[in-house]
């Protein structure tokens, strides 16, 4: 089996997880500059809201460590906005904040 078919069946066996566990999410709330493993298994990213705090760099990694994809960084967050990314992570999900940003993950 080919690394790509390893990938589409992992994308699609996350899919399944997400819908058969309804449309409830957890929420994580973050307010350092830390490292945060937000789930070490395949998961589904919804919303990533910024409620305050010193801003600085948010990265979100498709990992339950800091390598391999990066899905998204926010430069320059401001306090009120809310990303929507509605993705299935694939190996994990890690969220590194470089400042004492307040954020709330919002994930299945």
């Amino acid at each position: 089996m080919s690394d790509l078919t390893k990938k589409v069946l992992i994308v699609l066996a996350t899919f399944v997880f997400c819908v058969s566990i309804g449309f409830a999410y957890n929420a994580k709330n973050i307010t350092t500059a830390t490292t945060t493993t937000i789930s070490a298994r395949p998961c589904y990213l919804s919303h990533i809201v910024v409620n305050g705090g010193t801003m600085g760099a948010i990265t979100i990694w498709d990992n339950n460590a800091t390598t391999g994809a990066v899905v998204a960084t926010i430069a320059s967050p401001l306090a009120g906005q809310h990303y929507v990314y509605d993705a299935a992570m694939v190996y994990g999900l890690k969220v590194v904040t470089s400042d004492n940003t307040n954020i709330t993950v919002l994930w299945q």
